[in-house]
This record gives C-alpha cells, structure tokens and sequence, in this order.
C-alpha cells in the first residue's frame, strides 16, 4: 500500500523560527507577528486536523509537552513506520540539528513500539565522529508499491547511510543531486510519490542528464506532474497522498500550495485521486520551513 488512512501529527506548542534548522532550510524565514507565532501555529495545525478528519483520516493528535523545539510540529523527520508481509516496523533517525533531536518523545517512542513488532534505531549516527544523518520521511520519499526509495543527497541526507537504510527494508534507493545554489534540504520539497503520479520540481537538477534519468525513472510507474522551481518555493512539492475514510484517494497540500496549482495539474492531479484536502498553514510554512507533508507521520 502507498498510503495510508492512520496518520500522527504534533501540537505545535513553543512554535517558533529555528536559526539552527534555518541555516540550510532556506524555506524558513522571519516574519511579522513572531510574537503570536505560537496562538498562529497552533490555530493551523487545528484547521488542517479538522479537514483531514472529516474526509475519514484516523489522527493520532499528540501533546508532546516534555519536548521543548520549536519544531516539534514535524515528526516525519524523525520516524518512519512500516508493514510488510513479513511484519511490521518502526524506524528512528538521526537529525542534523542538535535542538531538534529532543523531539524524539521517551513517551511517544514507547507507545508506538508498542504497536510494531520489530524497531531500529538510527539515531546513534548522529554522535559518531563523523556524523551521518537521514531525515526520515523528509530525506526519503517512498514509493512503497515498487519499493523505491527516492533521495536528494544534502547534508541531512548521507548517501551511505541511506544505502544501509535500503539493504535493511529491501528497497532500491535512487539517490540524486538537487540544488538551487544550496542543495535541497529535504527531498520532500521538490519531490511527493502518490500511487499512479509523481509531483517534481526537476527544474532544481542542474545536470542534464541526471535530470533525463530521474524523469525516465519516475515515469516508469507514474504520470509525471512537473512543478517549477517557482511552485516548489509555494510548497506544492510538499504534498502527500492519504487513504479516506471511504477508501478514497486524496492528496493533502497547504492552501498555498493549492493556489499555486495551475488548473491543468490540478485536473492531471484528481485523475489519480478523488479529492484534493488543502488548508492554510502560512506561518508553519514560513517560520518553520515546512508544509503539510512535512506535518504528518503516516502510520501503517
């Protein structure tokens, strides 16, 4: 299965601009109105939880109250979960930034092994000598139907760690180089797999010929849906496909990210699923980097 109908997503409490993360997530900037940050942030993670749960999405909505980052409204970085013939697993990662690694939740670590039967953890390679990080589901994006895992090298996603990653879950990892004077911090920016189609920004790969390979590979199983440089930096590559309550394909994106769309994707987008579910979260996106992807951790 591509996507799932279980999600968890994080209260943003003590939401904020993280310079930390800020330093090479060039999608987080300062804006006015910081002060109230929090009230704002807050109000959005509400209204986006509200039309997920009305088109039937099972959410875990978790109080992380021990943790203390202003982060901490996106769990996808850190775990990833995931159910097999052969069982089922829960994934922990290793983060760049030292301030977000608290979010790692003892209490919500807990309660969801309990629900898997087996767990790796990868966080230690953040305390090596040479430290290796992967960023979950922001550094890989998965296509789970053909077991492919797609990844824009950057420093928060190292090559060789996630050739380990892929060994382990029997998955092939295609990795490539994706930059726009910096490279792309996450891969799920400019890149979201659903089950039939593929949203990219490949305007962001400079090379040539690694932008051909990357289209034929893609195309293999998906209609390709090319966004612009332009409608990445509007977060339409950040988008996510889920399983309503119905057993219907829907695709959810940050309003912004909607109005970004031009008609023809949109129409090219709901051949593939049956409802598009957007909500706005301007001051997720623009204080903290990240969009409506980037909130939700899909439980399977």
């Amino acid at each position: 299965m591509q996507s799932s109908n279980s999600i968890l997503m994080v209260k943003p409490t003590e939401f904020g601009f993280n310079s930390a993360a800020a330093e090479d997530n060039l999608f987080a900037h300062h804006m006015a109105q910081e002060s109230q940050s929090e009230s704002l942030a807050l109000k959005e993670w509400e209204g986006l939880r509200a039309k997920l749960e009305a088109c039937g999405i099972q959410i875990y909505s978790a109080a992380v109250d021990e943790v203390h980052s202003p982060d901490k409204v996106f769990p996808n970085n850190w775990f990833s979960t995931h159910r097999e013939d052969q069982g089922s697993k829960l994934v922990l990662y290793p983060l760049k930034v030292a301030n977000r690694r608290e979010e790692r939740s003892r209490q919500l670590i807990a309660s969801l092994k309990s629900c898997y039967d087996s767990f790796w953890d990868l966080s230690h390679y953040e305390q090596q000598a040479k430290p290796e990080y992967l960023e979950g589901t922001g550094s890989l994006v998965l296509d789970r139907i053909h077991k492919v895992a797609y990844m824009a090298i950057s420093g928060r996603s190292h090559f060789r760690l996630a050739s380990k990653w892929a060994a382990e879950m029997g998955y092939e990892l295609y990795s490539f180089t994706s930059q726009v004077n910096e490279p792309t911090y996450h891969t799920n920016v400019m890149l979201s797999v659903g089950s039939t189609y593929a949203i990219v920004c490949l305007e962001c790969i400079e090379c040539e010929h690694e932008r051909g390979r990357l289209r034929q590979r893609l195309m293999q199983h998906h209609e390709l849906i090319e966004i612009s440089r332009e409608q990445m930096n509007h977060f339409c590559g950040n988008v996510l496909e889920l399983v309503g309550g119905k057993g219907e394909k829907l695709l959810a994106m940050s309003e912004q990210a909607y109005l970004s769309f031009s008609p023809s994707q949109k129409s090219t987008i709901l051949k593939h699923v049956q409802n598009i579910v957007w909500s706005p979260v301007p001051t997720i996106e623009t204080l903290g980097g990240g969009g409506v992807r980037c909130m939700i951790a899909e439980l399977f």
